[in-house]
């Protein structure tokens, strides 16, 4: 039986590893079939899974702007609004970018100023004794309960991309659920960004993550229930930053 030479099987072993490159993992890709794994719908772009590419990659209305999907800039510098109007730092011609600006009685909703409905809030100023605001709207909430919508990073779902501070938070809400046995519907919600099927998909998954963790605390599962709405609710309507972290939230609703 014939013998390989050494130095030709050490040439070999070198070959086969240079054509057979470690496969990237998510975020990292070689193609867009790494980024589209698991139902994603973003482009490999510079080694990196992004949203979009290209304008023709963002649904209509949106355009791809630094890989991300956006609306269309009304305004900058040399572009400013009408009377009456300011830039907002999404490039949006709005009337007001905070409820401070409003007149009382008035929130800032969609960069415009709205009158606020009877019980809906923007912090516990708004809300009566024994009360706090949760998502929006004034509750009743135990002694040091609260019940804060959870918000996620862009694109993210897992447990491990929350902060220690917002895990924190969970741990109290855990001890205060397991002391009011009411029944809570965990909201998952996402950002207008990605396609609609995308964005129901993976508020359906933040919604299973903080009822997975809670579960694992001691709340008993059938307390809660885990549910996605996609980009359908938005906690804020406008296109720009700040929406979109408020918009990628899990809410708890009590029943």
């Amino acid at each position: 039986m014939s013998r390989i030479p050494m130095f030709l099987g050490v040439a070999l072993s070198a070959a086969m590893l240079t054509a057979c490159p470690p496969k990237k993992v998510y975020p990292n890709c070689d193609s867009d079939e790494t980024c589209q794994a698991d139902g994603n719908a973003e482009v490999c772009v510079e080694g990196r899974c992004v949203e979009c590419a290209t304008d023709e990659q963002c649904k209509e209305g949106f355009t791809c702007q630094d890989n991300r999907c956006a609306p269309p800039t009304e305004c900058d510098a040399s572009r400013p609004c009408a009377e009456g109007l300011q830039c907002s730092p999404a490039g949006q011609c709005v009337e007001c970018l905070s409820s401070g600006e409003c007149n009382d009685g008035q929130w800032c909703q969609a960069g415009s100023c709205t009158t606020r409905p009877e019980g809906a809030c923007e912090d516990n100023s708004h809300c009566g004794m024994g009360e706090n605001c949760v998502a929006n709207r004034c509750e009743q909430a135990g002694e040091g309960c609260n019940f804060d919508p959870i918000e996620f990073a862009f694109n993210e779902s897992s447990l491990s991309s929350l902060s220690a501070e917002t895990r924190a938070r969970l741990d109290s809400a855990a001890a205060c659920l397991k002391n009011q046995p009411r029944r809570v519907t965990l909201g998952g919600h996402a950002d207008e960004r990605g396609t609609e099927e995308y964005n129901l998909q993976l508020s359906e998954r933040r919604a299973a993550t903080i009822r997975r963790y809670l579960v694992d605390l001691g709340v008993p599962g059938d307390q809660l229930e885990s549910v996605g709405y996609g980009e359908a609710q938005p906690l804020n309507p406008a296109s720009n930053e700040d929406a979109w972290n408020a918009n990628r939230r899990v809410e708890f609703i009590f029943r």
